[in-house]
C-alpha cells in the first residue's frame, strides 16, 4: 500500500490544479514582475506595426515585456531528430545532407548542413519540401535517429547499431563522416549515424559570437522564440519581420520572419504556433542559453528524473500556481547545478519554486551561491521552507564579484529539506520538483560591446582566413570594425539576412597571402554595397605593398548581382603573394557586403565544361558509340595552312575538340559538375550556355542535358525527381527545384536536322545540319528553366561522326565575352566574340570587368605607394612622356580636393 501511495506521489500532474475557464490565452510578465493577459496579441502582422499584449509594447524603445506565452499552445513532445546548438536553440529536422560551397572559383567556404525540417518554414506557399542551411560554427548536436536519455557527450559518434566511438577530429565527407580516433581514421556513412556530438566550446565564446551576428550595437532587441513544434530560435529585431499572408486583421494569417545566427537562411514561423517570447537586452543573457558544467544530484525516490530546460523536471510546461513561466531550469531536489560565469557578469536575478504539478506537496530550501576558485563558497540568497506551490520567491538583484585572473561559478542548489519540514510535508524528496523561473544575468554593458567588438570582423564568413590591421584590442574604446545585419532581397522570393561590414573612419584595411597558381591570371573580387542609400565605399587592392587598383565599390541593387571585379595580375601566376585590401569609406557607417576575394584562372561568371580535356572521353557506355579528340597537330601550322581554313578545320577553338560516333555518347553525371540554371543567377549560378559543333553525314545531331542526374526520356513520359539526390555537390537551398515547363515543352534538348521524328520532344535550332562549325549562344533558363545541370549527351544518330566544341556555362551574356581571355582559349585560335545582346543594360548597368578604368589608384600607387585619392576632386591621367620622363602621373584639381589619405 505504501510503494502505490509513493508511486502515485511521482505521477507527472499529481495534484495539479486545472487552469481556469476565465484565463486569457496569452500571459506575460513585464519587467517589473507585473502580470499581464490578453486574449490576443495585437499589432504583429507587419514591420511598421507595433506588437503589443494588454496595451503594453512588446518591441521598440518603450518594450517592458520580459516573456509572453500561448496557453493555449502545448509544449512540443521530443523530437525524433533536431540539431542542437551552443546558446540552446534547437531546429527539429533530419540532416540530409551537406556541402561546401566555392562563394568564388577557388575559394573554399564553409561547410554548412541542409536539414529538411520537420515542419513548413519556408515561405508560405511553396510546395517543394524544406530544406534550411545551417551554420556548423554553433552546432553542437545531431540527431538522425533519437537515444532516449542520451545526454550530451562531446567529441563522440553514437551509431544506430547501438555502438560508439569517441574522436578527436572529424571531416565532412560526400559519404559520410571521417572521424580520427586513438586507433586511427574511420568513414562513418551517413546511414550508420544516430548521433553526432560535436567537441565542446566555450559556450561564452559561442554566446558572444551569436551576439555579434545578431546585434550591431548595445540598443539591440534579443528575442528567442519557441514553437510547438520544437523549434528553439533566438534572433534580434533586426533580423526578424513579420508578415501577413490574407486578411491582417486575422492572427491565423500572421507570420514572423526570423534569422538566427546559425542560420543561413531565414525561418517563415506561423504565429499561432508560438508558443513563447523572451526579450532580452543585448547585456542581458538568460541562464538556461549555457550548459552547466557540473551537475550533483542526491536522490532518494528520484534519481530517474533529470534537469531540464524551459520545462519542469517532468518535461512538462512549467508554471506557478499563479502563472505559466517564460523561462526556467527544471530539477528535482536534491540538486546542484553549476554554472561558469563570465568576467563581465556583473549580476543575477531569478524567482524559484514548486511546479504546479505537485500542488500542496514537495517541501525544499533554495540557495543562490558563487565560488571563486579555491575561496570559500559565497552565499548570495537563502530561501524560507517552502511548501507547495504557492510559495514562490524572488532573490532580486544579486551582485557578482569578478576577477579576470579567477574563475568564477553561479551555483543553484535545490535541497530536500530532511529535517524541521513543516506539518503535512511529504517525507524524503517526494515531489520536490523545483522550477528555477526566469534566472537572468546582467553583464557590463561596456565589456560586452569591447569582446563583440575583438569578434565582429572575424564573424564575416568570407574573410576567413583574412587579418584585420590593425586587430582589435581588448582595450580599444571604439571598434575599428562593426558588423550589421541586412536584409538582401538580390534573389526573387528567397530574401536573406547578411552580415555587412563597416570600417572605422578613415579607412580599415586587412590582408593575408594568397597562392596563384600558374594558370591563375586573374584577382576576383565580389563587394559591393547595398541599396537604400549606403554611403559610398572606395576600394584599394595591393599585392607585395604595391598598389594593384582602386575603384568605387558597386550597388547591390537589383535582381542581377554586379559581377566580381577582375583584376589582371599575369605577373603574380605562380607565386604567393601578400595581397592587403584597403576600404575607404565616404563617411562613417558606410557598409559592405564581402562575398569574397580569390585567385581566378578564369573569370568566375564562366564555368568550362569543355575546350580540351581528355577527361570527357570517360563519357559513354558500353553500347553507346566511340568517343575521341581530334588535337590540332604540334607545332600548330602556319596561319596559310589549309588546316586553318573553316570548313575543314579539326577544332573551332582551342587545340582539341570532341568527335563522338554514332548514336552518340552521355553521361547523366560528370565528376564536378552541378551547375544551378536560374533566371536571377547569383555567384557560382548560371543563366548561358554556348557551344559549337557540326556533323560529317548524316542528317540529325543534337546536344543534350542532364538535369539533377537524369536525361528526358519520351518513353517513361519525361523526368523523374529522384525525392532522394545526393545534394553534395553544390549550392542547393531546397531538396525539389520546381521543374520548369518550358524545360518539359523542350526535353532539355538541342537539335539540327530536316524533322523532329528522332526527338519528338526538342528545340530545333536549324533545320539544316551544319556541316561545317556552327558557334551557338543559348539563354538556358528561357529554353529549360530552373534546373541542376549535372551531365551532357552528345547525340549523333547517323552518319559519321559529330563534332563538339567550346562548352561554356555563362552567368551573363557579358561573361561569354571574357572566355576569350581565359588561358584555355589562346586567341589565335578561333575564341569566337559572342554578339551584343540588344536587351543587355546600357553602359550604367553594365558590371566591372577587366577592360574598366581600375587604373587610377594603380597610377597613384606607382609614384607615392600606399596613397588613396579616394574622397577628392581630382582627375588623374598618365603621360608617356613629359619634359624627358617616362610614365608621368598628372594629377589636376577640379573642385576643393579633400586631404590625401595614407595606409597606416
Amino acid at each position: 500500500m505504501l510503494l502505490l501511495l509513493l508511486l502515485s506521489w511521482f505521477l507527472p500532474g499529481y495534484c495539479s490544479p486545472a487552469a481556469t475557464a476565465a484565463e486569457a490565452r496569452y500571459m506575460g510578465r513585464l519587467r517589473d514582475g507585473k502580470l499581464i493577459s490578453a486574449d490576443e496579441i495585437t499589432g504583429w502582422h507587419e514591420a511598421k506595426s507595433t506588437p503589443a499584449l494588454a496595451g503594453q509594447p512588446l518591441t521598440g524603445a518603450g518594450a517592458t515585456v520580459r516573456w509572453v506565452v500561448d496557453t493555449a499552445t502545448p509544449v512540443s513532445e521530443p523530437s525524433a531528430a533536431f540539431v542542437e546548438f551552443a546558446g540552446g536553440d534547437r531546429l527539429p529536422g533530419k540532416v540530409a545532407s551537406w556541402e561546401t560551397p566555392q562563394p568564388l572559383p577557388g575559394m573554399r567556404g564553409t561547410t554548412h548542413l541542409l536539414v529538411e525540417t520537420a515542419v513548413p518554414l519556408d515561405t508560405p506557399g511553396r510546395v517543394e519540401a524544406t530544406f534550411v542551411r545551417v551554420n556548423l560554427n554553433w552546432a553542437r548536436r545531431i540527431v538522425w535517429s533519437r537515444i532516449p536519455g542520451n545526454s550530451y557527450r562531446p567529441a563522440t559518434l553514437f551509431f544506430r547499431d547501438g555502438r560508439q566511438i569517441d574522436f578527436r577530429s572529424l571531416r565532412w565527407m560526400p559519404e559520410g563522416i571521417q572521424i580520427l580516433t586513438t586507433s586511427g581514421v574511420e568513414t562513418v556513412l551517413r546511414e550508420d549515424l544516430a548521433e553526432l556530438h560535436l567537441p565542446a566550446r566555450d559556450p561564452w565564446d559561442a554566446w558572444f559570437e551569436q551576439l555579434g551576428v545578431l546585434a550591431s550595437g548595445p540598443k539591440s532587441e534579443l528575442m528567442q522564440i519557441e514553437t510547438a513544434d520544437g523549434l528553439v530560435a533566438c534572433c534580434s529585431q533586426e533580423r526578424a519581420e513579420p508578415f501577413a499572408r490574407g486578411k491582417a486583421a486575422d492572427p491565423e494569417n500572421w507570420y514572423q520572419q526570423i534569422q538566427p545566427a546559425w542560420s543561413l537562411d531565414p525561418l517563415w514561423i506561423r504565429h499561432r504556433s508560438i508558443r513563447a517570447w523572451r526579450f532580452f537586452a543585448v547585456h542581458e543573457m538568460p541562464l538556461t542559453v549555457i550548459e552547466p558544467s557540473d551537475i550533483e544530484r542526491r536522490a532518494a525516490f528520484s534519481a530517474g528524473w533529470k534537469w531540464q530546460r524551459d520545462r519542469n523536471v517532468y518535461g512538462k510546461a512549467a508554471s506557478t500556481a499563479e502563472s505559466p513561466v517564460g523561462w526556467c531550469l527544471g530539477v528535482h531536489a536534491w540538486c546542484r547545478l553549476t554554472f561558469p560565469l563570465h568576467t563581465a557578469v556583473r549580476s543575477c536575478s531569478l524567482r524559484a519554486g514548486l511546479d504546479r504539478s505537485v500542488g500542496e506537496g514537495g517541501c525544499v530550501r533554495l540557495e543562490v551561491a558563487q565560488q571563486q576558485g579555491e575561496a570559500q563558497l559565497r552565499r548570495l540568497y537563502r530561501s524560507p521552507v517552502l511548501k507547495g506551490s504557492a510559495d514562490v520567491v524572488e532573490t532580486g538583484s544579486l551582485h557578482l564579484q569578478s576577477s579576470s585572473s579567477t574563475p568564477s561559478q553561479l551555483i543553484l542548489l535545490a535541497d530536500s529539506v530532511d529535517t524541521g519540514q513543516p506539518p503535512g510535508a511529504d517525507p524524503f524528496d517526494i515531489r520536490d520538483a523545483v522550477n528555477w523561473i526566469s534566472p537572468l544575468l546582467t553583464l557590463d554593458p561596456e565589456a560586452v560591446q569591447q569582446e563583440l567588438n575583438q569578434r565582429r570582423f572575424g564573424l564575416v564568413p568570407s574573410l576567413a582566413g583574412w587579418t584585420a590591421e590593425p586587430a582589435p584590442a581588448t582595450t580599444a574604446p571604439a571598434a575599428v570594425w562593426q558588423t550589421s545585419s541586412r536584409r538582401d532581397e538580390t534573389v526573387p522570393g528567397q530574401p536573406e539576412y547578411r552580415l555587412l561590414l563597416s570600417p572605422a573612419m578613415p579607412f580599415g584595411a586587412f590582408s593575408r597571402s594568397i597562392r596563384f597558381g600558374r594558370r591563375q591570371r586573374w584577382l576576383a573580387v565580389h563587394a559591393g554595397r547595398p541599396e537604400r542609400g549606403s554611403p559610398p565605399v572606395t576600394l584599394q587592392i595591393e599585392a607585395d605593398g604595391q598598389v594593384l587598383c582602386e575603384f568605387p565599390l558597386p550597388e547591390f541593387s537589383s535582381n542581377l548581382l554586379p559581377a566580381p571585379v577582375l583584376i589582371p595580375v599575369p605577373r603574380l601566376a605562380g607565386k604567393t603573394t601578400r595581397i592587403r585590401v584597403v576600404l575607404i569609406p565616404d563617411q562613417a557607417g558606410a557598409a559592405v557586403d564581402f562575398r569574397g576575394i580569390a585567385a581566378a584562372s578564369q573569370p568566375p561568371g564562366l564555368l568550362q565544361l569543355f575546350e580540351d580535356e581528355e577527361q570527357i572521353l570517360a563519357i559513354g557506355r558500353d553500347d553507346e558509340g566511340t568517343v575521341e579528340l581530334a588535337r590540332l597537330p604540334e607545332p600548330h601550322p602556319p596561319a596559310d595552312s589549309p588546316m586553318w581554313k573553316e570548313d575543314t578545320r579539326a577544332v573551332f577553338s582551342g587545340s582539341a575538340s570532341l568527335v563522338v560516333h554514332p548514336p552518340g555518347a552521355s553521361a547523366e553525371t560528370l565528376p564536378g559538375l552541378s551547375a544551378a540554371i536560374r533566371e536571377f543567377p547569383q555567384p557560382g549560378e548560371y543563366r548561358y550556355l554556348c557551344f559549337a559543333w557540326k556533323k560529317q553525314g548524316g542528317g540529325h545531331i543534337g546536344l543534350e542535358l542532364a538535369s539533377d542526374g537524369q536525361f528526358f526520356r519520351e518513353e517513361e513520359g519525361g523526368l523523374r525527381p529522384d525525392p532522394a539526390a545526393d545534394f553534395s555537390g553544390g549550392f542547393i537551398r531546397r531538396r525539389l527545384l520546381r521543374l520548369e515547363g518550358q524545360g518539359l515543352r523542350t526535353g532539355y534538348r538541342y537539335v539540327a536536322g530536316p524533322d523532329l521524328t528522332l526527338w519528338p520532344t526538342s528545340l530545333r535550332l536549324t533545320p539544316n545540319t551544319p556541316d561545317k562549325w556552327q558557334f551557338t549562344v543559348r539563354d538556358l533558363f528561357a529554353d529549360c528553366g530552373s534546373m541542376t545541370l549535372t551531365g551532357l549527351g552528345f547525340l549523333c544518330p547517323d552518319g559519321q561522326s559529330a563534332s563538339f566544341d567550346h562548352i561554356w556555362l555563362a552567368r551573363t551574356r557579358e561573361d561569354l565575352n571574357l572566355i576569350r581571355q581565359t588561358p584555355a582559349v589562346p586567341p589565335a585560335l578561333f575564341a569566337p566574340e559572342v554578339p551584343p545582346d540588344p536587351a543587355a543594360p546600357g553602359p550604367n548597368g553594365e558590371p566591372l570587368s577587366v577592360t574598366d578604368p581600375l587604373q587610377s589608384g594603380r597610377a597613384v600607387g606607382l609614384v607615392a605607394p600606399r596613397f588613396s585619392l579616394a574622397g577628392t576632386s581630382l582627375n588623374i591621367r598618365v603621360l608617356p612622356e613629359f619634359r624627358g620622363r617616362q610614365q608621368v602621373l598628372e594629377i589636376t584639381a577640379t573642385g576643393k580636393p579633400a586631404p590625401l589619405l595614407r595606409s597606416a
